[in-house]
């Protein structure tokens, strides 16, 4: 038996009992005498493929591709890792290829599906789903692809079926069950997802980026029901690379370590945004319990809030949020890093820490004396600040959101005067219910409500009451110190509270549950709203 024979048959062993990276030690070993074979490429694609390491599987099976332009095996695993490594359109467009050399190929059809999905194209995942199922009526993947699709249309019962099909045709299929247990929270019944997710814990076939991808789903759901410490140990999971396009949360990178908390490094330490500026300034929360320690803290955050920032922690340097094209940082003036999102998991370890108060934002004088001016002819007036919907939206958005026309009994109080805060473009909806109810809600056009956060938070500040959907308005009244009052589907933010918000003191959650519109609590919010002394 040949010295290549023999590596081949151990490469093929080890793959086969899953020992991946003995598989490729001796796969490298036939392609260094044999760089150009494509038997040993395509081996090597699909053990790397396997062992999760999706940018290298990639480059092989690419060398194999220009070697074969017409190798289905090749092509179909080339899309496969394509679409693990988030490069979708580059997926389609090889898919798309080898279907017109095999159009009756399940697999093809398969990855395709899951294309689309990513892209956020579930009429066309819809469609494919059911051309694999046509052609083969018991692949289990077709059906986990038809849940994904059908959810993503809002078609939750019939979604929640196909993937009990998926799940009856491979009980240990672990994609189909994280699906469910997607579903099962996002309809409510949260002890169903979490024990669906702790059982694909179990599982042997459980992959790492899997294992990963539940850890960082179950942080969101232990956090909703209360149990902060496991909600927030996987909440950092959420970094993972082995995660699919879309779920992580953030794809910055850096060669730092992460700092663990200890509050006697003197070493400079980054502490960075991620996600929107909503749960930025959420997690900020925090960042009084760091300024606290004394430590040599460099705070990069959105170029909006760096002055209110560097006023309300003045021992930190702040900056504008600093990423190069391949997410590394523009400056390596630091020694740790930690994500803002990350601090609770220090600070915030039990319910008990939230009584610790957060640092409230200041104004800029110059700003208060502009919105006062403006603000005087309705002094005699409680002023409420209102914000009905995020300038975002979509069909799964618009679930938490409200139209004007629901505030319509409210807006209605005679000794009420109303001042938008939402920015964007709603004119035409605002004009629509002054006309309606004979009203005025006071706007100024020189006011940048987006960009302008400085005038905002002076605005914001000189109002008796904010009303507010889930949105960086609620965030920004509540860290103004305002009564802030907050429409909200029942969620990981409240922490297994109802009414209670725990991250500030001076705000009140009207929650609902599933199925329940936002909107039926803004008649309870009257007793709720008074003038506040001076």
């Amino acid at each position: 038996m040949s010295k290549h024979t023999k590596l081949l048959q151990k490469a093929n062993s080890a793959i086969t009992s899953g020992r991946y990276e003995h598989a490729i030690s001796n796969l490298e070993k036939l392609l260094a005498d044999e760089p150009s074979n494509t038997e040993y490429l395509l081996l090597m694609g699909e053990t790397l493929l396997r062992n999760e390491q999706f940018n290298k599987a990639v480059q092989y099976f690419a060398k194999v591709v220009e070697k074969d332009n017409q190798n289905i095996r090749a092509l179909n695993n080339f899309g496969a890792a394509l679409v693990r490594n988030r490069q979708l359109e580059e997926a389609k467009d090889i898919l798309l290829y080898a279907l017109e050399l095999a159009p009756q190929n399940v697999d093809l059809y398969t990855n395709l599906g899951s294309v689309y999905q990513g892209l956020s194209q579930p009429e066309k995942s819809l469609e494919v789903a059911f051309k694999v199922i046509e052609l083969n009526p018991s692949w289990f993947m077709a059906y986990n692809n038809l849940g994904c699709a059908l959810g993503d249309l809002q078609q939750f019962n019939d979604a929640k079926e196909a993937y009990k099909t998926a799940l009856a045709l491979n009980p240990n299929y672990v994609p189909a069950i994280i699906n469910l247990a997607q579903l099962e929270i996002k309809s409510g019944n949260h002890l169903i997802g979490v024990k669906l997710y702790e059982d694909a814990l179990k599982l042997k076939n459980i992959t790492l980026g899997e294992t990963d991808l539940v850890k960082y789903y179950l942080s969101n759901s232990y956090l909703l029901l209360g149990d902060l410490k496991n909600g927030w140990d996987y909440y950092d999971y959420g970094f993972s690379k082995l995660l699919p396009p879309g779920a992580y949360r953030s794809r910055r990178v850096f060669s730092q370590p992460a700092w663990t908390g200890n509050a006697d490094e003197r070493k400079p330490i980054l502490v960075w945004r991620e996600q929107g500026v909503g749960d930025e300034i959420l997690f900020s929360t925090c960042l009084g319990d760091l300024h606290d320690l004394n430590l040599n803290i460099i705070l990069e955050c959105d170029p909006r809030l760096i002055a209110i920032y560097q006023r309300t922690y003045p021992k930190f340097r702040v900056r504008q949020e600093s990423i190069n094209s391949d997410f590394t940082p523009q400056f390596n003036d630091f020694e740790y890093q930690i994500a803002i999102g990350s601090l609770p998991r220090y600070f915030r370890r039990n319910i008990g820490n939230f009584d610790t108060k957060p640092y409230l934002w200041k104004p800029l004088p110059e700003s208060v004396s502009l919105v006062k001016e403006r603000l005087a002819p309705y002094k005699n007036k409680i002023l409420i600040g209102i914000c009905w919907r995020s300038a975002k939206l979509s069909i799964e958005r618009n679930l938490n959101y409200t139209a004007l026309q629901d505030w319509a009994s409210l807006l209605s109080y005679p000794n009420y005067k109303f001042v938008n805060l939402l920015h964007g473009d709603c004119e035409a909806e605002i004009n629509a219910i002054e006309n309606l109810l004979n009203i005025q809600i006071l706007r100024w056009s020189d006011i940048n409500l987006k960009d302008d956060l400085e005038t905002v938070l002076a605005l914001t500040s000189e109002l008796d009451c904010v009303v507010s959907i889930g949105s960086a308005v609620s965030v920004i009244a509540a860290s103004a110190g305002v009564n802030t009052l907050v429409l909200l589907q029942r969620s990981w933010v409240l922490l297994g509270n109802s009414e209670n918000y725990p991250w500030y003191p001076n705000v009140r959650a009207f929650t609902v549950e599933v199925n329940e519109h936002v909107g039926i609590n803004i008649k309870s919010l009257d007793s709720y709203i008074v003038k506040k002394s001076n």
